[in-house]
Order: structure tokens, then sequence, then C-alpha cells
């Protein structure tokens, strides 16, 4: 038993350390190791299921097998955001030792038997005492919340909305935090130190990109994190038991777990060590009982109960009186039905705005959505707003917004911004790490005639207009030879766009010079199309640089 906290430890640092080096993508993200990394994650399996990939039914049958033997073993250990929160529980648990005085193990004796006693004693509120931010006192569980939210959340997704799962499902809080909050400046920390290293010849470590910020995102992003980190430091893991959906439905299913965390009253004297260290505020000392449903798995309470009172057995660990239980599953059902009906009065403005998307519709400045999404109703279904795209995308022209343009998308939802760069021409990345399935995967060959939209050509803004100067940019940019130069005057010649070619890449937008607005742009399809395949490339079409030239 006193192995458990160490081996959690590892597992946890473990997922929580490759899924920071996945997500600030300070190297070229791997695509075997992103898959791996993000197959165990709930609501990423939960969409892909939903996208109809067998595979997502398969990691969320052996999350919840996995909850179903040994609790929310998930929560403690796989879940990045979770680590994220013991980190703050962590310094807060320091402080805590400080301000009482305690003796850090190895100063002189052990630190369970020397100083756990006095800090026991040092620890016990005042009577009356114990407010919404003092941790390690045990509250009880807001039912109609946990339960009732997470019902919410669901069944807006099961109906097509997954606006709720976008702001508060925990991988997809972890990778926008990380992604658009921690990665600037690990950035501009990673390239400072290339640059001077690169001054005495060192190489070891490159220079890395980063996406074009959106400062919406940005501070969304790092209110979350200081939001998050504030509730854990004051209150543990508050998120996990109250707004999380993934933790209010794994708290469902570890109700019926076969091995569990128990208080034996034989040994426990009620010291209140096991519960001042319980990060989920479950543990009631005073009547010895531990409510498994809200326990994460962290195993503190094992660790610091010197009498062995704590241990995993098999069964319900309580057996509560038969009304409370009626009254729990009445406020579960009753929260559950009120999320519902609520839900069920949005539902004909939801439905008639995906009725509005079924139309192919192009319009200017539309948003361009990425390849493999298919349609802009279908990926507004499944994406989550993970981020992890937009950190692989090599040429960083995914980016999030908080508002996409037209509203055609819903916040934080990636779309290509070819202002800022443009889609390579034989790149598939995006569309072999998405974890929900939002953007499907594709070939080389596939990707190089999937057109994302079509471009259009402004005469009057051309410099070779405006200016009387040659210019073949675009056309020299173009991989699909979708541009053909025609005579304009004076041995000129101007672009003529032949869009059953164009796969709407944005290299031709993306380096058109003229200013103060394009020339040539792209209007992105609502419905993604196929493209005729471009004559005469012969072996160039094979080729693996940029560009087929």
């Amino acid at each position: 038993m006193k192995y458990l906290k160490t081996a959690r430890l590892i597992i946890s640092l473990s997922f929580f350390f490759l899924f920071l080096w996945l997500f600030l993508g300070l190297v070229p993200v791997n695509v075997k190791f992103a898959n791996s990394l993000t197959y165990l994650q709930v609501v990423p399996a939960l969409v892909r299921w939903s996208a109809g990939v067998g595979a997502g039914l398969i990691a969320l049958l052996a999350i919840a097998g996995m909850t179903l033997l040994a609790g929310r073993v998930y929560c403690s250990s796989l879940c990045p955001l979770g680590t994220l929160q013991d980190c703050a529980i962590k310094l807060k648990t320091q402080n805590s030792k400080l301000k009482n005085g305690a003796t850090p193990a190895g100063a002189g004796g052990s630190f369970l038997k020397r100083d756990i006693p006095r800090l026991a004693e040092s620890i016990q509120p005042p009577a009356g005492a114990g407010g919404f931010l003092q941790r390690g006192k045990y509250r009880k569980p807001v039912n109609w919340l946990r339960f009732g939210l997470p019902g919410l959340v669901f069944l807006a997704f099961y109906f097509g909305r997954i606006e709720p799962l976008m702001i508060l499902d925990p991988y997809t809080e972890f990778g926008r935090i990380i992604t658009e909050a921690i990665k600037p400046a690990a950035v501009a920390v990673n390239n400072q130190i290339s640059y001077a290293l690169g001054l005495y010849g060192v190489t070891v470590v490159r220079p890395a990109m980063i996406h074009f910020q959106n400062y919406g995102i940005m501070i969304f992003a790092a209110a979350a994190l200081l939001l998050l980190l504030g509730f854990s430091f004051f209150r543990g893991r508050i998120f996990c038991n109250t707004l999380c959906p993934v933790g209010g439905l794994l708290g469902i299913i570890s109700r019926l777990s076969v091995f569990r965390l128990k208080l034996d009253d034989k040994k426990c004297n009620s010291c209140g060590l096991c519960g001042h260290a319980c990060k989920a505020e479950c543990i009631d000392t005073a009547n010895k009982k531990l409510d498994f449903s809200r326990c994460v798995s962290c195993f503190n309470c094992v660790s610091v109960c010197n009498r062995g009172a704590v241990y995993y057995g098999t069964g319900f660990s309580v057996k509560k009186p038969v009304n409370e239980e009626r009254r729990e599953a009445l406020r579960f059902m009753f929260s559950t039905a009120a999320a519902f009906f609520i839900y069920i009065s949005y539902m004909p403005k939801a439905l008639a705005q995906a009725a509005g998307n079924l139309i192919p519709v192009i319009k200017k400045n539309a948003v361009i959505i990425p390849p493999g999404a298919g349609s802009v109703k279908r990926f507004r279904e499944l994406c989550t707003g993970c981020g992890l795209c937009v950190t692989a995308c090599p040429t960083k022209v995914l980016t999030q917004a908080v508002k996409n343009r037209q509203g055609r998308l819903e916040a934080f939802q990636p779309s290509l911004d070819y202002a800022h760069a443009y889609c390579s021409y034989n790149c598939t990345v995006c569309t072999e790490v998405c974890p929900t399935g939002a953007i499907k995967e594709l070939s080389v060959e596939a990707k190089r005639t999937k057109a994302l939209g079509a471009a259009k050509f402004i005469k009057e803004n051309c410099v070779v207009v405006t200016n009387g100067q040659p210019c073949v940019v675009c056309d020299e940019h173009c991989p699909s030879k979708a541009i053909l130069l025609v005579k304009f005057k004076k041995g000129l010649s101007i672009p003529d766009v032949r869009e059953n070619l164009c796969i709407g890449c944005g290299a031709c937008e993306k380096t058109c010079p003229a200013s103060p607005h394009k020339a040539i742009y792209v209007e992105g399809f609502e419905i993604h199309k196929t493209a005729e395949k471009p004559k005469g490339l012969g072996n160039k079409w094979k080729s693996e640089g940029d560009f087929p030239f």
C-alpha cells in the first residue's frame, strides 16, 4: 500500500510532461507519439466514437473498465489537467508545512513520526471555522451540480452542440492553456537559448516557430489557468468534483468499483491526517467515512496514515440509509431532467442553424477549415478546440480565435489564416494528429486534390494594373497550377484562376504583394470539394518538396 502513491506520482508526472512536450511543439510533432498519447483521453475518445471511429469506443471501454476495477485512477494518473492542479496543491501543502514549523524529511528524524502529529494538532480548525477557501476539511457533495452539469454537457453534445465540452473538457482545456498561454513564453525562451548557443557554434537547441497569436484566446487561456490554480491552491480538486464532466461521469461509474479505498473503524482514531491530506475533500474523519465516488485515487491518505487505517477493499465502503440514497437519486434525476428541458428550449434555434449549414454556400472572406474536416457543419460538431493541430502545423497557418469570421465556427476551433502563412502542399500533419476525428486522416495524394476553397482575383488591386510593373508571384507559388497568366498590355500579364484546379491552399494570397488589399484571396467552401489533378507535371506530382516544380 505504501508504494501506491509513488507509483501514481511516476505515472502522472510522466504523462504530464509528455503532454506538455507535445503541446509546446518545440520540435516537430511525431504523429505516432501524438496518437498514442491522446488515445486514452475520455472526451477525444467519445468524439472519435461519435464520428464513427471504432477505436474511440475501445478507448472508452478501457477507461470505464479501469474505473470499475479501481476507481478514478484516470483522474489521478492519466489526466494532464489533474496533474497541473496537483502542482498547485503541492505548493499549498509545502506552504502550510513551513507556516506550521514542520521539519522536512531527512532533516533530523522521520517527518512522518516526528512532525505529522504536531502538524495534525496545528491544523485542527477552531469551532465554526472552515470557509470556502479552506482545504483539508470534509465537505458534503453538491450532487445536483456534479452530476447535473455533466448530464447537460453530454446531452448538448448528443444534440450536436459541442460548446460546453470545449470549455469544460480537461484535456482540451489543458491543450488550450499550454498552446495559448504557456507556449509563447516557452518559444521565446527556447529561441533565446538557441541564439545564445549559436554564437558559440552549438546547434543542439533549434529555434521554434509559433502560430499567429490571438490576444483574446491568450487572455482566456491565461485567466482559465489562474482560476484553476487558484481554486486548486485553496480547495484542491474542486474542479474535478464540481465542474468537470469527465469527473462527474467517472464518479458515477466509480460507485460500482470492485476495489476501493476504505477506513478501518478499529484502527482509525479520527486524528484528521487523512482528511487534511485529501485533495478531494471526501474523507469524513469524524464519522470514519470515505466517499469513493469523489476520490481521485491520489493515495495521499494512505501515505500519511501511520496506523494503516486506510486500505483497499472490495464492495461498498459505506451503507447509507435508504432515505438518503433516495434523495441522492432524486436530486440526480431532477437535475438531469431540468438540464434536458433547458436544452429543449434552445433546440429549435440550434436545429435551424444546423439546417442552414446543409447547403453549400460560398461567401466572401468565408472561414477556411482544415483539410480532412469535410464540412463546416461536421467540423464544428466534432472539434473540441484542444489546439493540438495548431501546435503540430509546420507552417503555422492554423490559428484559433475567440470569434471566428462570420461566426461560422465555435470559439477556439481552428481555421486557416492566409494573412500569415499558407497550407503546405505535401503536408498532412493536422489530419494525422487530430484526436477526435474532426479532421479525418488524408493521404498526401488525396490532400493534393482536396479543395478547401477557391482563389478569387481582383484585377483592380493587382500591382500589374495599379503600378504597371510585371508580377508573377501568385503563378510561381501556385502548387496545382490553377493560375494561368494571360496577356494584359504592353508585354504584361495578369493571372486567370482556373477554379477546377484550385485547392485553396492560400499560397497565392500569402505571397501576393498588393497592399493594403490583396489582389487574390481564397474564399472557403462550406463543404470541401475535389479539384482536378493538374496535367503535365509528370514526376513532379510525386515530389516530396513543398511545391511540384
